[in-house]
């Protein structure tokens, strides 16, 4: 062998390492980019549902406090009026649809038209949100009712309490509840009316409902009407 032989001989197992080494480094980093990749998606879709989540949770109070007087608070209409909670209905319409009627009424029925550019309460987006809570029936994905509050806590503390308190209670009674609401002006953060009633009397009115109060029991988990009741707990009585 000669000399050239010998040093090509010894060159070849390095430059075969050199190739080893160089495919696992692109290895490497296309899984590298991959799992970034799949981590975007993830967060991204995450995210998504997240967004949907408050949405639908939005619309549920909507629904209660705007729609349930006719509809019912779980959708299913009276013999007079159309029930929603229908899965061949839902799968009828589209969610424009679903849209242009709430917005607009409907003049063959006694549906009223809810949109504020006709000096009505309900947004564009109050108005999305509430479709959001309906097509949730036709394939439920969102559990409105839920152990954590949005931002976190739990939701049977009285911190939980408070912030399911402000997301679905303060519309009508204010955030700390010292808000007038009803015929008969009722304010319910006041120590001489809760005095007058019971943990199972505060129960029963967040799940029940009032004359001018819808019941909740559809849109609120055990945890978050605990949650509730110690937050009312906390005011002066």
């Amino acid at each position: 062998m000669t000399s050239d032989q010998v040093v090509e001989a010894q060159r070849q197992p390095r430059y075969s390492w050199l190739k080893f080494a160089a495919l696992a480094t692109i290895l490497v980093a296309l899984n590298i980019t991959v799992i970034f990749q799949l981590g975007g998606q993830t967060a991204h879709a995450r995210g998504l549902t997240d967004g949907r989540a408050e949405k639908v949770r939005r619309g549920a109070t909507i629904f209660l406090s705007s729609c349930s007087q006719c509809h019912g608070d779980d959708g299913a209409g009276t013999d007079q009026v159309l029930g929603l909670h229908d899965q061949e209905f839902l799968s009828s319409v589209s969610d424009e649809f679903l849209r242009d009627v709430i917005a607009g009424g409907s003049p063959l029925t006694d549906m009223s038209l809810w949109s504020r550019e006709e000096h009505r309460p309900l947004t564009f987006r109050q108005i999305d949100d509430v479709v959001a809570f309906i097509r949730n029936w036709e394939k439920p994905e969102i559990n409105v009712g839920r152990t954590w509050t949005a931002n976190g806590l739990l939701a049977d503390s009285a911190a939980g309490g408070e912030e399911t308190f402000i997301w679905i209670c303060a519309g009508c009674h204010g955030d700390d509840g010292t808000v007038p609401t009803g015929m008969q002006d009722i304010v319910i953060n006041s120590p001489i009316r809760l005095r007058e009633l019971t943990e199972a009397d505060i129960r029963e009115q967040i799940l029940s409902g009032g004359e001018e109060m819808p019941g909740l029991a559809n849109v609120l988990s055990p945890a978050e009407v605990e949650g509730l009741i110690v937050f009312i707990n906390t005011w002066p009585q």
